[in-house]
């Protein structure tokens, strides 16, 4: 790992830990904003989504993403089968979830959280039956959740 990596990893630890340490203060008051809840809610909608994505499942990820993500999503999935591509994810594996960043608001519906995501994957990109790329290889994803009806 470079310098500049070691670094950036340091400064994501002690962020996290800050916010883990205003979570449990937060969690008293709002059992919503509990640690662990949040993890494992994280975890889920992640691996739902990238099983959505490669099964090109516009219904599921309309529930699950903003609509502006949405819109983007679908207008690339719509050229993927256009195309007749397929991006193939499987064996998702999710080594980390750290939670970096906390919103918390009076109105609950402004509410929002960050979370940096470690995984690694088989991800492959089919053009009719040819492979055409290969990016099987951990990876990190940075994902903001905004409470939107509980």
């Amino acid at each position: 790992m470079t310098v500049r990596g070691v670094y950036r990893k340091a400064k994501i630890s002690s962020k996290a830990s800050k916010v883990s340490d205003a979570l449990r203060k937060i969690a008293v008051r709002e059992p919503q904003w509990n640690q662990d809840s949040i993890i494992d809610f994280s975890e889920k909608t992640f691996k739902k989504v990238q099983k959505a994505w490669s099964d090109q499942d516009l219904e599921s990820l309309k529930e699950l993403l903003h609509p502006h993500l949405y819109m983007l999503w679908e207008r690339d999935i719509q050229d993927q089968i256009s195309e007749c591509e397929r991006n193939l994810i499987s064996s998702v594996k999710i080594t980390d979830i750290l939670i970096i960043n906390v919103q918390n608001y009076l109105e609950d519906e402004k509410d929002k959280f960050t979370v940096l995501i470690t995984a690694s994957c088989i991800d492959k990109i089919y053009r009719g039956k040819k492979l055409v790329e290969d990016h099987s290889s951990p990876f990190e994803e940075l994902w903001t959740f905004e409470w939107e009806n509980g």
